[in-house]
């Protein structure tokens, strides 16, 4: 919890701010990378709950998905879209997303039937 409050902090707001910063132009990438990130941000709450989602298969397609998403559109889309050079400085961001990179794959592939029911102390 300590990472995932955070970084959902982070993510959702960052979106809109760029819709504001940028203009309506930036309206359609923005809200595509939110619908992109949005499950990973799902994924990660899932995943620190112990709760199941959706089959296995879907989060495994998502998890690559949404990696070569995530850097596609903060190193070539947006700096094509703001008119701004690619800044090395960017890839603080993708330091920072590591962890969540790490739960939604943890999340994606992870062995449910493997796991053992809680049992209610009742």
């Amino acid at each position: 919890m300590l990472y995932a409050v955070p970084i959902t902090l982070l993510i959702v707001p960052s979106d809109f701010m760029w819709m504001y910063q940028y203009g309506p132009a930036m309206f359609p990438f923005a809200t595509l990378d939110f619908l992109m990130s949005f499950p990973s941000l799902v994924a990660i709450q899932l995943h620190i709950w112990d709760k199941q989602l959706f089959a296995p298969v879907f989060w495994k397609v998502y998890a690559f998905v949404f990696i070569g998403w995530d850097f596609t559109f903060n190193i070539f889309i947006a700096p094509a879209l703001t008119h701004e050079p690619f800044d090395p400085a960017n890839l603080v961001y993708a330091g920072l997303c590591v962890p969540l990179y790490v739960a939604v794959f943890r999340y994606a592939f992870r062995k449910w039937e493997e796991i053992p029911p809680v049992m209610d102390s009742n």
